[in-house]
Order: C-alpha cells, then sequence, then structure tokens
C-alpha cells in the first residue's frame, strides 16, 4: 500500500513505480498463500509422520508380541519332544517289563508241568513203596498172607494182589540185578 501512495504521488514516472508496486504485492499475496498452503501440507505431513511412527511402534509391538509367541511356542515344541522321549522310554520300560512277565509265566508253566510230573511219578514210586512193604510185611509175619484159590491171583495180603517181581527189585536191588556179594 505504501508503494502505492509513493507512486501516486511521483506522478507520471511513478505509474511503473505503481505497476510494479502491484505485481510485488500480488507476488506476496501468492507468496503468503503458498506459504500458507505449505504450513498446511507440513502440518499434514507431520501428522502422518506421526501416525506412521505410532503406527511403526504398533507393528513392532505386534512383531515383539510374534516373536515372543515363537519363543513360547520353541519352549511348547521342546517339552512335548522331552515328554514324548520320556513317554517313550516308559514304554519301552513296559514292554520289558512284560516281556520278563511272559518269560516268568512261561516258566512257571514249565514248572507246574514239572512238579506235575514229578508228583506224578512221585505217586507211582508211592505204590511201589506201598507193595514192598506189603511183601516186607509178609516177609516178617505182621500181615496176615492168604492164599487164592487160583494160581493166576498169587499171594495177596489184605485182599490184594502183591507183584514178587517188583516186591524183590525194590526191597533187594542188588539180589535183582544179580551182583549180590559172594562168600
Amino acid at each position: 500500500m505504501n508503494a502505492a501512495v509513493e507512486a501516486a504521488r511521483a506522478g507520471e514516472a511513478g505509474a511503473g513505480f505503481a505497476v510494479v508496486a502491484d505485481e510485488v504485492r500480488s507476488l506476496a499475496l501468492k507468496a503468503a498463500e503458498a506459504a500458507k498452503d505449505t504450513a498446511i501440507l507440513l502440518e499434514g505431513t507431520a501428522d502422518k509422520v506421526r501416525d506412521g511412527s505410532q503406527l511403526l511402534e504398533k507393528t513392532d509391538n505386534a512383531f515383539s508380541e510374534v516373536a515372543q509367541s515363537a519363543i513360547k511356542v520353541n519352549k511348547l515344541v521342546g517339552d512335548i519332544a522331552a515328554a514324548s522321549h520320556e513317554q517313550t522310554k516308559g514304554i519301552d520300560i513296559v514292554n520289558r517289563a512284560m516281556a520278563e512277565i511272559n518269560k516268568v509265566t512261561k516258566q512257571t508253566a514249565a514248572n507246574a508241568e514239572e512238579s506235575a510230573a514229578a508228583a506224578e511219578e512221585m505217586s507211582a514210586q508211592a505204590a511201589q513203596m506201598r507193595e514192598v512193604v506189603r511183601g516186607l510185611a509178609v516177609l516178617v509175619g505182621g500181615h496176615r498172607a492168604t492164599a487164592s484159590n487160583s494160581a493166576k491171583e498169587g499171594l495177596r495180603i489184605d485182599n490184594e494182589p502183591i507183584n514178587h517181581k517188583l516186591l524183590i527189585r525194590e526191597a533187594f536191588p542188588l539180589l535183582a540185578s544179580g551182583t549180590g556179594r559172594e562168600s
């Protein structure tokens, strides 16, 4: 405004100065407008940078949480692997115990069979001993011996037949084998 006043005072020579002053004023208004737009743009950019910074911070926090979760998952997988290993060892122990139980069961069954066979043999030996005792009783005269009506039935003690060959073999083994003492 001052330039326009000075140009009017200067007269015709100031007319060129007025045009220049007008242009300067126009440029100053445009520069002020551009500065205002630039300030608005800078403010918008600052807001975007601030928002981007916040977003970056949130992203960083999210990645940190993901990393922590990955560490936890890795630890859990390790724990599961260790538990699986322990479980495998436990199953191996159970399998060995079952094999041992199976072995003991088979051995017990074999022992039971042997015991049954031994019991059967002892029962047979007891029967033979009863025959020997009866025969000895006859020889000693402690029991009454009776002759049967038939020669096939042979000598009986208490109405039971006596096996003479068995009696001699069991009571006098040296005589039965023919290796008695020579006089």
